[in-house]
């Protein structure tokens, strides 16, 4: 049993260790590109005056959002979904037969009922019932939904099939459409280092500290800015944090503590 544990165990780590490993890019010209923000566009590297775009998700998420090319959401979409190639598919098929072995001889049915056991369901028969039920009570309101996501594409570029990789966009358009929100606009309203400030100041203000920025300090990234910590109230140094942001990307700023 422990050995059949520890096959699958490694068979997990090998999955995850592919898909971390994977470094392929694809290629797009700026034309492919369009409506991909500036921002986004100047930190990608080149090659053959191509754009090279990493297929993680920090980099396929904005496309399959903001790009206008349908061709280009395809594609990506793809190429993203193929992470880890045949030796994940292999691994998945691996993983199957071996996780039902371990749930038989532990005496469940299968290895759902087993992984759900511990939970407040039980059995894997009452989600499914369950997504049932809602699929029932959630299908026409989905269907009205998609429908206007797809009249949506018709309406900007034809009659083309929508895919799954058009829906992360025509949400946004949708979105857009109904309050007339163009974010990229209001995006300059809101420079990072006015956001940055505000939020510290939140935060102050909130739980009664103080932030004070430490200068001419070593780290990893000319972006992250370290700063202790103090109780506004006792002056008690209460430990310290890294602020990572990046400019210009489409990410919020995260605090290491």
């Amino acid at each position: 049993m422990e050995k059949l544990k520890s096959h699958i165990d490694a068979l997990n780590l090998k999955y995850l260790q592919n898909l971390n490993d994977f470094t392929k890019f694809l290629l797009l010209g700026e034309d492919e590109l369009a409506g991909m923000p500036f921002e986004f566009l100047k930190d990608l590297e080149k090659a053959d005056g191509k754009f090279k775009v990493p297929l993680t998700s920090y980099h396929v998420t904005p496309v399959l959002e903001h790009c206008k090319v349908g061709s280009t959401r395809k594609q990506i979409a793809v190429a993203y979904g193929q992470k880890g190639g045949k030796d994940n598919v292999a691994i998945l098929e691996n993983l199957v037969q071996l996780r039902h072995k371990f749930a038989k001889l532990l005496g469940y049915t299968n290895y759902a009922d087993f992984a759900i056991e511990p939970r407040m369901p039980k059995t894997s028969r009452k989600i499914l019932e369950f997504l049932e039920e809602m699929s029932e009570q959630l299908s026409d309101v989905a269907n009205r939904e998609l429908n206007i996501l797809k009249d949506l594409k018709i309406k900007e570029e034809g009659n083309a099939q929508f895919g799954m990789e058009d829906l992360l966009y025509y949400i946004k358009r949708a979105e857009e459409f109904k309050v007339d929100l163009d974010v990229g606009e209001i995006k300059q309203y809101f420079p990072v280092g006015l956001v940055i400030s505000g939020m510290l100041k939140i935060f102050q203000d909130l739980f009664a500290l103080r932030f004070d920025e430490i200068k001419d300090v070593d780290v990893w990234h000319d972006t992250v800015r370290v700063f202790s910590v103090w109780d506004a109230s006792s002056s008690d140094l209460l430990g310290y944090f890294f602020l990572i942001s990046f400019p210009g990307k489409e990410s919020m700023p995260t605090l290491v503590l």
